[in-house]
């Protein structure tokens, strides 16, 4: 394990892979890619990711010498390596894709359950539910993200996908190092959480135990709806009672209404009698 080992082993474990394909890295850059992986097995994921991004930069840059810090640091080294790669990937599925793509990788971590972020395998079929929308839109951010260039989902591109097909983000340092992800599983969490207490209201409210929505949880709920638009398959994730949620917030938004119509009447009814004292 790479982990357990020495930082002599570490070094070999680097470089042995380079000298067994034809390459080498040069000692300066082995010594800044060891220091950098540190004893934290999490950054394992995130150290192979920065070596093929930079073996492809080598690459591409004529495949002469060694491997070096230079290549290393074009790639944006450990640090934002694997975030820049991401958002270029996110970029290259068009300027239409973010909202999905956002609700595709909600879909597939959970911040509710553990908050450092957990992944949550999907069968297709259930994703292209969660996710709602037209599902041949879905289909080429899949594939963009299953390339053998980017792996950031799985399974790998070159496995035909099915509707029982599970797609399973390929590491869960991903959900720490991209930055957009991590903000989007914070908001798939507050989201699922607002949820949670509307349903909880609703029930409450039909066993009369509680009143309808007012300010600020009323105009929360409706932000929420009209942000999330949620689907049915995406409820259940959180609680089944979607139906029951939304009738309730609707209700509640009726009687505020009512409510604001009376008083604007009682403010007007009020004024006149004034003006005829």
């Amino acid at each position: 394990m790479l982990f357990r080992s020495s930082r002599e082993e570490r070094r070999q474990a680097i470089s042995n892979p380079a000298l067994v394909s034809g390459t080498r890295i040069e000692p300066v850059l082995l010594t800044q890619l060891v220091n950098d992986v540190g004893d934290d097995p999490d950054q394992l994921s995130i150290l192979q990711h920065a070596l093929r991004r930079t073996w492809e930069h080598w690459r591409q840059r004529g495949s002469e010498g060694p491997i070096t810090l230079a290549d290393y640091e074009a790639i944006g080294t450990m640090a934002t390596a694997l975030d820049a790669h991401a958002e270029q990937t996110l970029a290259s599925c068009g300027d239409d894709a973010a909202e999905l793509c956002g609700r595709l990788f909600q879909a597939l971590t959970d911040k509710a359950s553990d908050p450092r972020g957990i992944r949550r395998p999907t069968p297709l079929a259930d994703l292209e539910a969660i996710c709602g929308g037209d599902p041949q839109r879905l289909t080429p951010i899949l594939a963009r993200f299953r390339q053998s260039d980017t792996a950031f989902l799985m399974p790998p591109g070159s496995e035909p996908l099915q509707a029982d097909s599970v797609i399973d983000i390929s590491h869960e340092s991903l959900m720490r190092v991209w930055k957009r992800l991590d903000r989007w599983a914070d908001e798939e969490a507050a989201s699922a959480a607002l949820y949670r207490r509307l349903a909880d209201a609703a029930r409450r409210h039909a066993d009369g135990q509680a009143s309808l929505w007012r300010d600020p949880e009323l105009q929360q709920g409706l932000n929420w709806l009209a942000r999330q638009r949620p689907t049915l398959a995406w409820a259940r994730r959180y609680d089944a009672s979607l139906d029951q949620a939304l009738a309730f917030l609707g209700r509640s938004e009726q009687a505020d209404r009512k409510s604001t119509r009376l008083n604007s009447s009682h403010t007007v009814i009020s004024y006149a009698v004034f003006c005829l004292k």
